[in-house]
């Protein structure tokens, strides 16, 4: 597998997970405004059938106190560090330029990237590192809680300026959807080498937002992302229709059992295999393992063969299944 040299801006954090049943009995303790946000999640998750995750515009001391006092599992997260991780493991060269807090979960974060040769130069380290917190509620999709505080107009311009000084084989622009006022992504993806920008969970938009969210964030480069996400952003279901429906030019889609991929009016999909449920043991960064992978396998498919992105999904697929089963990040 040929090196790539890979650029990647996005969100850094620690996923705080708990199954409901530990969370319970303390609900009523928490205050009115908690009580909402938490039924609010639950409630849309199980009516929309998918996961649900609430953007924040500032982190809940109480949700996160309550979440910690109930020994959670932490662990390292984010949709741009899960992809940095999984991309150096695999060889390649990566530079990530995000922001964790100067505590010991940044230091953690930190260590992990660096483990695998992830160059963390442009990493920021100030203030809390950001948390997610994800709750599992029996026969619904997850709920999660998240902030992100990044990244700022300032991040933008320095992003661009490294866009221009830096030679790679591929940006990676993540973590948009965190943030519901539009970052500037689709200015980044005009002057960036082969652009992907990363989607994510769109369920919490309103269509006013999504819309102005689209035009500033999603409207550049290529999209990837999973078949719930498509079908959020293009408004239209089912998967197959929806990935059409969306003009960028090149547009890749995980799911189970069905992924594809859409490069200009021409769609490949291909089918997997699917897991049984009582082998799993980890269900957070699974689409971010499944879309650094495909990405390694096939940095450009834009003029890649069917055969070609038809391979790349097996081995992006077998990927997500290591992760699923071992909540590790594979070796290729």
């Amino acid at each position: 597998m040929e090196t790539l040299k890979v650029l990647i801006l996005g969100d850094a954090n620690v996923d705080v997970t708990l199954p409901f049943g530990k969370i319970k009995p303390k609900i009523n303790s928490l205050s009115i405004e908690s009580q909402k946000l938490l039924q609010t999640g639950i409630d849309s998750a199980k009516k929309d059938a998918c996961d649900f995750e609430l953007y924040l515009d500032s982190p809940s001391r109480e949700l996160s106190e309550l979440f910690d006092s109930l020994d959670p599992k932490v662990a390292f997260g984010g949709c741009g560090a899960i992809k940095a991780l999984t991309l150096a493991s695999m060889g390649h060269e990566v530079e990530f330029h995000s922001r964790v807090g100067n505590d010991h979960l940044g230091k953690m974060i930190i260590s992990e990237l660096k483990s695998e040769g992830v160059n963390c130069t442009y990493l920021r380290k100030e203030g809390k590192t950001n948390k997610t917190l994800n709750l599992f509620v029996p026969d619904s999709p997850r709920v999660a809680f998240s902030y992100w505080d990044i990244p700022t107009k300032e991040d933008i311009l320095k992003f661009k300026k490294r866009i221009k000084e830096y030679s790679c084989d591929l940006t990676l622009l993540a973590g948009a959807h965190r943030k519901k006022t539009n970052i500037g992504y689709a200015s980044l993806a005009k002057v960036a080498t082969n652009p992907m920008v990363c989607m994510g969970s769109f369920a919490a938009y309103l269509k006013e937002e999504l819309d102005m969210k689209k035009s500033g964030d999603f409207s550049v480069g290529g999209l990837i992302g999973n078949d719930s996400e498509v079908c959020q952003l293009a408004e239209i279901k089912p998967a197959q229709k929806a990935i059409s429906h969306l003009t960028n030019e090149l547009v890749i889609m995980h799911g189970s059992p069905l992924s594809a991929v859409k490069v200009g009016k021409k769609v490949i999909t291909h089918k997997h295999r699917p897991i049984e449920k009582e082998r799993i043991v980890e269900l957070t960064g699974i689409g971010d393992v499944w879309e650094a992978t495909f990405l390694a396998s096939c940095s450009n498919p834009s003029s890649a063969s069917e055969n070609e992105i038809k391979d790349a999904m097996d081995i992006a697929a077998e990927a997500a299944v290591f992760r699923l089963l071992t909540g590790g990040v594979p070796l290729l």
